[in-house]
């Protein structure tokens, strides 16, 4: 089965006496937009002009071999020829990944190394903005996450939505401000529903986008018994796999405080439970689990426009 999907972002080698760094991939800009408010001279003292943006400026062969990766600049008060220089020039230098050499002399060498540093696929949402003009119609929220998704320019996510759950909460269609698609998602996720249940987001096997209600109830459980802590389903009590086991579930640990009694209302309240927030795992067989607890407040700030989880 699949442990892990994803894509190489940096590569690293070590080899004698040289050590050399290619990326990464995630820092290169390759397609540009300047944004710049003209100083007209044509007047004396010159006057400020209406702020303006360039056109798409691209370096189609980095597009080729890397993907798009997008970003609006600014260049302030400037003339217009100016602000066309300085996105050129911009462009012409972070279109490519950064390359660094170290060369060591009168230690012997380094055996050679190749370090390969990934990224899961969800990464590629910061490689776009969202940048549609709103025309004041409504979607619920999984139509416009696969909108997004959708608008990718790299074609890196799947088409099947099978894995995102429906939630009928409805806002305005899109962001007009050149926001990147990961942050536009995120505070899509941020609002939950109508309830103000919490809602999660992933990519995962085969590319495929996750849009899931918090459960309520525990996926997993953990014994404090033993020499060997393991991931149990709750469900059949089979051990899951480390590789296998996801955040946005619930865990509960078992044995302790033996003798009370489950709470299956409220796992919030139940010092055993805990909602896992992030997971990580090391070959072979290590896994750490990091949890919290989960609240409404965050989605009813969101609504507000105060916040975002």
């Amino acid at each position: 089965g699949i442990v892990w999907q994803g894509w190489i972002i940096q590569v690293s080698l070590s080899v004698a006496n040289l050590s050399i760094s290619r990326g990464p991939v995630a820092s290169i800009i390759n397609a540009v937009r300047t944004k710049y408010t003209p100083l007209l001279y044509d007047v004396t003292p010159p006057v400020r002009g209406a702020t303006t943006t360039l056109g798409l400026q691209t370096s189609l062969s980095s597009i080729t071999r890397y993907g798009a990766w997008y970003k609006f600049l600014s260049a302030g008060d400037c003339p217009p020829a100016a602000a066309a220089s300085f996105q050129s020039a911009f462009l012409a230098e972070n279109a490519w990944p950064e390359q660094s050499q170290n060369l060591s002399f009168g230690s012997g060498g380094a055996t050679p190394k190749l370090t390969l540093n990934c990224l899961g696929y969800a990464h590629w949402l910061t490689a776009y903005p969202v940048n549609i003009a709103n025309t004041g119609a409504t979607l619920d929220i999984p139509a416009q996450i696969q909108a997004v998704l959708a608008a990718s320019p790299n074609a890196v996510f799947s088409t099947d939505y099978t894995n995102m759950d429906a939630n009928a909460y409805q806002i305005l269609q899109y962001e007009v401000d050149g926001k990147l698609a990961l942050n536009y998602i995120t505070s899509l996720v941020s609002l939950g529903d109508a309830a103000n249940n919490r809602y999660t987001f992933g990519v995962y096997e085969n590319r495929m986008p996750w849009y899931k209600i918090a459960p309520t109830t525990a996926a997993y459980s953990n014994s404090l018994a033993g020499t060997s802590q393991q991931v149990l389903s709750t469900a059949d009590q089979s051990v899951i796999a480390p590789w296998d086991v996801r955040p946005g579930q619930w865990i509960i640990t078992t044995d302790l405080m033996i003798g009370r009694v489950n709470d299956t209302t409220l796992l919030r309240n139940d010092p055993r439970a805990a909602f896992i927030e992030a997971v990580s795992f090391s070959s072979p067989a290590s896994l750490s689990l990091t949890g919290n607890k989960v609240s409404t407040l965050p989605q009813i700030l969101a609504k507000m426009g105060l916040g975002q989880t």
